[in-house]
């Protein structure tokens, strides 16, 4: 059975938190970072040019947005693999570096459409099978707030999506996918794996929205949200572009609503569609949301694996493998979170030939 290693975390400061990760990893952060030196040179960007922005990135999020705690975290990672800050500052801000074009599909579930009344949130991780080597289950206790975080990452990064159980025990779940516009430039904004990370630590709908549409951004991307409180939502995150009279050119954020209990989200922006640029691919998250619409209020666990591994449009179906050597983006793992249960369902590899393993939170 394919798993993910497992990195366990409980510390008192960010800082101490990102040494313990770090260390513990340091073989697998070493070997994200040499595959990003890689894709980044394939893409014509120098690795010093990379660390530069990165450190802007980061800099941004510590002085503008108000997150130096995770910005600690990210330089206690850097002192417990022994590796320069500059590194683990590019390989956190890959998504704005790099902005891959088509990565991943995207759901939750409010109680009303679950079999057992759960709010659930999760996905299926499409990238470069090469990217799977390195990716790392999170397992963080915040002993000074009490949050109990876990969730998928790859090597050296806060965090790719999770769940957090909070000090009340209510609870919150993250996940996202890239978006891909016109609108998106250089420039200079909070990093996704930032933001995530730090969205994990909010534990109502309300605050989390303020967080994530406040930030600034300078590439697009998608976040999917549920909290205990019953309330979903995934949220379009545009660039904000304004005109010679200062006029914004389009809203730099739009909330989608669930419809029938369920919200869903592939790679195509939804909410204005003329400043989209992914124009490839089976629409994966429309057809994920008639196959939930198909069994609303009676969604089950199994149901959600057996959509999760759905081949209707291969290669670019939910469930993606195997394509050719000149598109190799793979599901390469999926991810349940059980707001209500504190489960964890992660499969290693694509879902339909592998098994999920249950952890509990």
């Amino acid at each position: 059975m394919l798993v993910f290693p497992t990195i366990t975390i409980s510390e008192k400061t960010p800082f101490k938190r990102g040494e313990s990760y770090g260390s513990q990893a340091s073989p697998l952060v070493s070997m994200c970072i040499d595959t990003y030196k890689t894709r980044f040179a394939r893409a014509g960007l120098k690795w010093e040019i990379a660390q530069e922005v990165a450190m802007r990135y980061l800099k941004w999020a510590e002085e503008n947005e108000n997150m130096p705690d995770m910005v600690e975290e990210i330089k206690g990672i850097a002192a417990g693999a022994g590796r320069d800050i500059m590194d683990i500052a590019a390989i956190n801000c890959a998504y704005e570096l790099l902005h891959f074009p088509n990565e991943c599909t995207a759901f939750a579930l409010k109680r009303e459409a679950t079999l057992e009344g759960h709010v659930i949130l999760g996905q299926n991780w499409d990238q470069d099978p090469t990217f799977g080597a390195h990716a790392v289950l999170l397992d963080i206790l915040e002993k000074e707030t009490g949050n109990h975080i876990f969730g998928l990452s790859e090597a050296g990064q806060l965090i790719k999506s999770g769940i957090c159980i909070h000090k009340d025990d209510s609870a919150t779940a993250v996940c996202g996918n890239s978006i891909l516009s016109n609108l998106d430039k250089v420039g200079i904004g909070c990093p996704t794996s930032v933001l995530r990370r730090k969205t994990l630590t909010f534990g109502r709908m309300e605050n989390i929205l303020n967080l994530i549409t406040g930030s600034a951004r300078s590439v697009s991307s998608n976040i999917n949200v549920a909290t205990t409180e019953n309330e979903i939502c995934a949220i379009e995150l545009l660039p904000e572009v304004v005109d010679r009279e200062n006029s914004l050119l389009v809203d730099p954020y739009y909330i989608i609503e669930p419809m029938s209990g369920a919200v869903t989200h592939d790679n195509s922006i939804k909410s204005v569609p003329q400043v989209d640029m992914y124009r490839h691919g089976h629409p994966r998250g429309t057809h994920l949301k008639i196959l939930f619409s198909e069994a609303t209020g009676r969604i089950d666990l199994d149901y959600i694996k057996r959509c999760l591994s759905d081949h209707e449009g291969y290669p670019g179906s939910i469930c993606s493998h195997g394509c050719d050597e000149n598109d190799n983006w793979q599901t390469i793992a999926s991810v349940i979170y059980d707001l209500d249960a504190r489960t964890a369902h992660i499969c290693c590899g694509a879902p339909c030939t592998n098994d999920y393993i249950e952890f509990t939170l």
